[in-house]
Order: C-alpha cells, then structure tokens, then sequence
C-alpha cells in the first residue's frame, strides 16, 4: 500500500535486493555474511548492510570485517560500486532531481 502511494504521487520507489539480506543484524559470522552476499550477487543488486553490532560502536562489527572480502571479490569479477543514483543512470537513463528524497 504504501509504494502505491508513493507511485501514484509520482515518487520512484527503490528496494534493496530481498535476495542479498545476509540477516548481518543478527550478528553471524563475517565469513557468513561474505559468503551469502558473494553467492547471490548479480548486476544490479543493491545490497543492504548494517554496521552496528550492538556495542556503541566500540567494536568492528562482522559486517564492517566482511566487507573486505565482498568488495575484493566484486572488484575481481568486474562489478563496480556504485550510488543508486548512478546505477539508475547507467540503466534506464534517469537523473533524479537534487530535492528528490535520495538526497535528503
């Protein structure tokens, strides 16, 4: 109901890529999130992360840990990270307007 609404006010509704969630909030391993994230991806994705573990960010958190192997392994097969701004570019030709709600 509510993209609806927003589709019907003229808004662009972007969604992550249900697919990827690793579940990182739950706290698995480092390893488990990079694994999850590296099996599933394809052009396109978004992907979702949080870096918070609970602990007032006095620690790394496993999903900040897994990030080195996710990113080595895209930049290894020829993916490119990018904002959805600039995926929506390169896609479909869309320049979203700087008061769109991306940039707020």
């Amino acid at each position: 109901m509510i993209i609806n609404t927003a589709i019907q006010n003229g808004k662009l509704v972007i969604l992550w890529s249900w697919h990827q969630d690793p579940q990182d909030w739950r706290s698995p391993a480092a390893s488990q999130i990079s694994k999850h994230i590296i099996k599933g991806v394809q052009l396109g994705n978004i992907i979702l992360l949080h870096d918070w573990n609970g602990s007032e960010f006095s620690q790394t958190s496993q999903t900040v840990e897994a990030l080195e192997s996710i990113l080595i392994h895209l930049k290894n097969n020829g993916y490119t990270c990018v904002t959805v701004s600039e995926m929506l570019y390169r896609s479909i030709k869309i320049i979203p307007s700087l008061f769109d709600p991306i940039y707020q």
